[in-house]
């Protein structure tokens, strides 16, 4: 089912739309982090089992469950933005 918009929500600025953006870039730098994990033990990133449970936790469900749900599910913790900091300090 399409949410319909708010239409108290359309005044708001455009530059608002770049915050729902980093808030994509930090949860998916997160959920990158679990694969970078495998590098650092010197294991493949394309690791079956960890590619597994990404397909069960995050991608079958859809839009199903609740985003957060799924991350906290997926990552076994909270959300953090520790990872998408890091990625951006390298840049």
């Amino acid at each position: 089912m399409l949410r319909r918009i708010r239409p108290q929500l359309l005044h708001l600025p455009l530059s608002l739309s770049r915050v729902g953006y980093i808030y994509s870039e930090t949860f998916a730098a997160d959920l990158f982090s679990k694969f970078g994990e495998l590098s650092r033990e010197n294991k493949s990133v394309l690791d079956v089992g960890l590619g597994k449970r990404y397909r069960d936790k995050i991608l079958s469900p859809c839009a199903t469950r609740d985003g957060e749900a799924m991350l906290l599910d997926f990552l076994g913790r909270e959300p953090s933005k520790d990872a998408f900091l890091a990625s951006r300090i390298q840049k």
